[in-house]
């Protein structure tokens, strides 16, 4: 029996009970799991099209954009 992992992937992650984001390259939110209206008080559509950059705390911007670059070059 084959498995449609592209349909599956989605599903599992609404049942994870931590937040998942999913970034494009221009820093902006794609995708926000269903833990993220519990969480966080927010529901996905109010987030998504927005800078996930947005949501941080100043003093960490720095040492995230530098792990932004780091994922982004393939590392």
């Amino acid at each position: 029996m084959s498995v449609d992992l592209k349909s599956l992937y989605p599903k599992l992650i609404h049942l994870m009970l931590d937040t998942v984001f999913v970034v494009d390259r221009d820093n902006q939110i794609v995708f926000v799991s269903d833990a993220c209206e519990s969480l966080l008080g927010y529901q996905a559509k109010e987030l998504i099209g927005t800078p996930i950059t947005d949501y941080m705390h100043p003093d960490d911007l720095a040492l995230t954009r530098d792990s932004i670059d780091r994922v982004m070059s393939g590392q």
